[in-house]
């Protein structure tokens, strides 16, 4: 091993309780508008997350240049026990580059997928719902999910929305230093999650691009970030009988403290 590399291992046992938003069958002409339903979705975790992570970067907080690679490798069930079975592999690698004194640029790349096995389903809180602040900025945390051909939503039998079992997020950043802490940001997004049968699709990806201003304060270790997005190509989302659920607006505004990537 070397300077900038580690490796990790853990165990963990958790005991989980999930309440997911379901979207049932729409009820018959004249009954009104049903109340928002919900489901419980419970069990219990076993798994082991070795990993492994090389980090050259200048600055852990801030950086402006070096690289990151990542990935971690989590195995539940089996003969650990617990109540689902399945293996987790997550990759990710960031790459940043310093233009001048004034500027550098940042690439993102990260990847994963969830298997089951011993004939398991995958639990519903370990699928793959992406977007928000920290992968594809001007979408709604956990805004993207997979869809069909005609835009529809899937669903399991309670009618909760199902993320996918693979996905993939790039990220672009043009980093200006204004004054001080204070740097404009201009970023371009991309990122998807497929269903099991669906292919992974590098070319069919949810994309969004905009601009920010953010500013590093040592008290928090992290910046603070005001963040503008457009929605480069917003969708109107279809429940299980094809009626709007979802409308997506064109642009976004958020606020944060950390970072995307």
């Amino acid at each position: 091993m070397g300077l900038f590399d580690g490796v990790s291992f853990f165990y963990s046992y958790t005991d989980t309780k999930s309440r997911y938003e379901v979207f049932p069958a729409p009820a018959p002409p004249g009954a009104g508008i049903p109340p928002r339903a919900y489901a419980d979705y419970v069990g219990r975790t076993s798994a082991v997350a070795p990993g492994y992570r090389y980090d050259s970067r200048n600055d852990p907080f801030d950086p402006t240049r070096g690289r990151r690679f990542g990935l971690s490798m989590t195995v539940a069930g089996g003969p650990l026990g617990g109540d689902f079975s399945y293996v987790k592999p997550v990759g990710n690698g960031t790459i940043y580059r310093t233009l001048n004194r004034k500027s550098h640029v940042a690439v993102n790349v990260e990847a994963g997928m969830v298997r089951p096995y011993d004939g398991k389903e995958i639990p519903i809180f370990e699928r793959f719902r992406i977007g928000g602040d920290r992968s594809v900025r001007a979408f709604e945390y956990g805004s993207i999910y997979p869809l069909n051909d005609n835009d529809q939503a899937y669903f399991n039998e309670q009618g909760a929305l199902l993320g996918g079992d693979k996905y993939l997020v790039l990220n672009l950043e043009a980093v200006y230093y204004v004054a001080g802490p204070l740097k404009f940001v201009l970023f371009f997004d991309a990122g998807n999650a497929w269903l099991e049968g669906q292919s992974f699709n590098p070319l069919v990806m949810r994309t969004s691009a905009g601009a920010e201003l953010r500013m590093f304060l040592p008290i928090f270790q992290a910046p603070l970030r005001f963040i503008y997005g457009i929605n480069l190509d917003p969708k109107v989302i279809k429940g299980q009988t094809g009626v709007p659920l979802v409308i997506e607006k064109r642009s976004d505004f958020q606020f944060s403290i950390g970072t995307t990537f």
